[in-house]
């Protein structure tokens, strides 16, 4: 709206692509095409609360040290990376190694616990 595009094509891609579809779903008219690549889409949402999933986010320091020691642990990386791809010849170590560049930051690890808390609840 505040681009004032008349319409657009819609691209979404992984998690992106849920709200893109949503996007695209409640704005018709404004769709020119929609994109979706490796799309990773949960059409049949469970709405009810979990209480156990919501006090696991809610509680940073557990979430945050849960994280470092599996999706942000190199140790760990082809592993993860071999969990989303269907091609697990393709996970070779030089993208493992690309992958495991942001890990070097001290950010890292606290963004992707806020990132998967805000994706999960």
């Amino acid at each position: 709206n505040s681009l004032q595009i008349p319409r657009a094509i819609f691209v979404g891609h992984s998690v992106g692509s849920q709200p893109t579809l949503e996007a695209a779903l409640t704005n018709q008219a404004r769709v020119q095409g929609l994109v979706l690549i490796d799309p990773a889409l949960s059409i049949d949402v469970d709405t009810s609360p979990n209480l156990p999933l919501q006090l696991f986010f809610a509680f940073t320091p557990l979430r945050n040290s849960v994280i470092a020691t599996t999706a942000t642990n190199p140790v760990f990386t082809k592993q993860i990376f071999q969990s989303f791809v269907s091609k697990k010849e393709s996970v070779t170590p030089a993208r493992v190694k690309i992958l495991q560049k942001p890990f070097k930051n001290k950010y890292t690890t606290p963004r992707y616990s806020d990132w998967l808390a805000h994706l999960m609840i």
